[in-house]
């Protein structure tokens, strides 16, 4: 009997805790209003170009290794005032490997795309 009650105490624990958990939906924080998001500054969290290879470069690093720095000087443009594009550079006719490249937002500093040429 104590075992039976015991079991069903855990039971209703989970349940409670299950139906008490605020669930985060996809989509959600584009509803919160602007001062509930947190601060964002006016030229956003990637402000240069400066910032913005630095974080490429802290993207890159994990993915394809120390060999990345070998594109340097990479090639930063800034499209529609909103997104940074970083490309690696690659040098030589017969250069293998190709480029890397990153989509950076300026104001949220959101990755958007990362890939690499061949």
């Amino acid at each position: 009997m104590k075992k039976t009650i015991f079991i069903i105490s855990i039971f209703l624990i989970i349940g409670l805790f299950t139906f008490c958990v605020p669930v985060v939906e996809e989509g959600f924080m584009e509803l919160l209003p602007q001062e509930e998001k947190g601060y964002i500054p006016p030229d956003g969290f990637v402000p240069d170009k400066e910032t913005a290879i630095k974080i490429a470069e802290a993207v890159w690093l994990p993915i394809y290794g120390r060999k990345v720095t070998r594109q340097k000087p990479y090639r930063v443009k800034l499209i529609d005032e909103r997104i940074w594009l970083v490309k690696g550079s690659v040098r030589g006719f017969f250069t293998l490997g190709g480029e890397a490249y990153i989509e950076i937002d300026k104001y949220t500093g959101e990755i958007l795309k990362v890939t690499h040429s061949r």
